[in-house]
């Protein structure tokens, strides 16, 4: 119990930290998230493609996930080249299937996305990994 406890203490500075590095490195980007805290996660609400969209910030998943109503609002007409795909994912206790499957950079607020992308069905979200925000001006980790 108590290495289960250390485990969720230590991802959650980790993503606290990735945050406050992610905000205070991207002057350029003037923009500021404005985190809630849910259910031991963190929401913001931004915009990708400049269409608002709510927005879960995790540090442990490996891709950009989108349902099919942000990929249909944001991503479709975006230019990227979404392959099929028949591979799962697990994300909050959840496992989805992955519909389609993208790699390229987006714009999420004044933020560049450079990472895949997934399109998962039955999801009702977005939920973007930290490790692949860059900040606009100089293409570095935030």
């Amino acid at each position: 119990m108590a290495h289960n406890s250390i485990g969720t203490f230590v991802k959650t500075t980790f993503s606290i930290v990735l945050l406050f590095i992610f905000c205070s490195t991207a002057p350029s980007a003037q923009e500021r998230f404005d985190l809630q805290r849910q259910g031991g996660h963190y929401y913001f609400t931004s915009s990708i493609n400049d269409i608002p969209v709510e927005i879960m910030l995790e540090s442990g998943i490996p891709a950009l996930l989108v349902g099919q109503s942000v990929y249909e609002a944001c991503l479709q007409s975006d230019g990227l080249t979404f392959q099929p795909s028949s591979q799962k994912i697990r994300l909050l206790n959840r496992l989805y299937d992955i519909l389609c499957k993208a790699d390229g950079e987006i714009m999420i607020g004044g933020v560049i996305y450079d990472g895949p992308i997934f399109v998962l069905k039955d999801y009702d979200g977005a939920s973007v990994p930290v490790q692949y925000l860059k900040d606009p001006a100089s293409k570095r980790e935030p």
